[in-house]
C-alpha cells in the first residue's frame, strides 16, 4: 500500500497478484483501514474468479466444461456463467471472430500446426446455457474453452461493483498493463489521466486520455505475432496495436483483441452499430486511425 497525489487528491494504491498479472486499486478515500478492508474483500473475490475461470486448474469450472461429453451438462458458478455468456454474445456479434472456444487449438497454431490439424473445434453454438440454474450443456462433440483473455476484464468489472458497494466511488482499477477501468474522476479533474504510447521504438506517447466511468484495454504485437485470426488460422497482420474504450472492462478486453484482427472497414462498420465504443488503431503501415477519442 502506498499513496500519491494527483490534483490535490491523495490516492491510495493496493495491489494483488492473480491471473498471471498484478491488479492495482487506485482509490481516493481518507480512511486507509477502511480501504484495506474493502481491498481484502475485492482480492478474495478476484482469487475466487481465478479458481472458477482458469483452464489450468483441474477443478475449475472451465476445466469441467472442457471435459464434458456430448449431451452432458453441469452447474457452474455465477462468475463462470456470466463471463461465458458475454463471450458467446460477442462471438455472434463479431461474426465468430472473437472465439473463446478455440482453446488448445490456438496454442497448436502458435507451435506451427497446420489448419487441417487444428480446424476441429471452437463451435460455441454447441453450448446451451440455462440461466435458471446456471447449467451448461454440450450439444456438440468437442469444446475447449479458454476465458483467460477476458477473465481479467470480467474480474475488473466485479471489483468495480464491489468498490461501489463500499461507497468507494472515486477509483481506478488496473489489470496489468493492458486494462484499466475508472469510476468517478478525482476532484478538479475531468477524468483519470491515462497515457498511451506507440507500440514500437521509440515508444512515443500517442495521447493522454481522461477516463471517467469507462474502461480502456490495449492489444498489440509487442510480444510477437501471438493473436490468431480464426478465419485463416494464422497470425494477424492488419494492425500493430489497438486501444478500445468501452463502458465495461470485459467489453474493452474483447474488442481490443478483436480489432487487432479486423480490417479498418470492419472496425468502422462494427462501431457504427455501437456508438458507445471508441478506439485508436495503428495499422501495419504505421498509420493511425481513430474514432471518439
Amino acid at each position: 500500500m502506498y499513496t500519491y497525489e494527483i490534483s490535490e487528491n491523495f490516492v491510495t494504491v493496493l495491489s494483488h497478484g492473480a491471473m498471471a498479472t498484478i491488479y492495482e486499486l487506485h482509490i481516493i478515500h481518507e480512511d486507509r483501514n477502511y480501504l484495506a478492508q474493502a481491498a481484502l474483500e475485492a482480492f478474495n473475490e478476484l482469487d475466487q474468479i481465478e479458481q472458477d475461470l482458469s483452464r489450468f486448474i483441474e477443478s475449475s469450472d472451465v476445466s469441467r466444461i472442457n471435459n464434458l461429453r456430448t449431451g452432458e451438462s453441469l452447474v457452474v458458478n455465477p462468475h463462470t456463467f456470466s463471463c461465458l455468456k458475454t463471450a458467446i454474445e460477442f462471438y455472434f456479434a463479431t461474426n465468430k471472430i472473437f472465439n473463446v472456444g478455440l482453446g488448445q487449438e490456438i496454442n497448436l497454431i502458435k507451435k506451427g500446426a497446420n489448419k487441417q490439424e487444428t480446424d476441429n473445434n471452437g463451435h460455441l453454438e454447441d453450448l446451451e446455457l440455462n440461466e435458471k440454474d446456471f447449467s451448461i450443456q454440450l450439444r456438440g462433440e468437442l469444446i475447449d474453452i479458454d476465458l483467460g483473455g477476458i477473465g481479467k476484464g470480467y474480474a475488473i468489472d466485479k471489483i468495480k461493483n464491489l468498490l461501489v458497494d463500499w461507497d468507494l466511488d472515486r477509483a481506478m482499477i488496473q489489470g496489468g498493463r493492458s486494462t484499466v477501468l475508472t469510476i468517478n474522476a478525482p476532484d478538479n479533474l475531468d477524468g483519470w489521466p491515462v497515457s498511451i504510447s506507440y507500440p514500437a521504438p521509440p515508444y512515443d506517447q500517442l495521447d493522454t486520455l481522461n477516463l471517467k466511468e469507462s474502461a480502456l484495454s490495449s492489444s498489440g504485437l509487442q510480444k510477437g505475432s501471438h493473436i490468431i485470426d480464426p478465419r485463416t488460422r494464422s497470425a494477424v497482420k492488419n494492425n500493430k496495436a489497438t486501444w478500445v474504450v468501452a463502458p465495461s472492462a470485459i467489453v474493452s478486453d474483447i474488442l481490443s483483441t478483436t480489432f487487432m484482427i479486423l480490417t479498418r472497414e470492419e472496425i468502422e462498420d462494427f462501431c457504427n452499430l455501437r456508438p458507445e465504443i471508441s478506439y485508436i488503431c495503428v495499422d501495419e503501415n504505421n498509420d493511425i486511425y481513430r474514432k471518439g477519442i
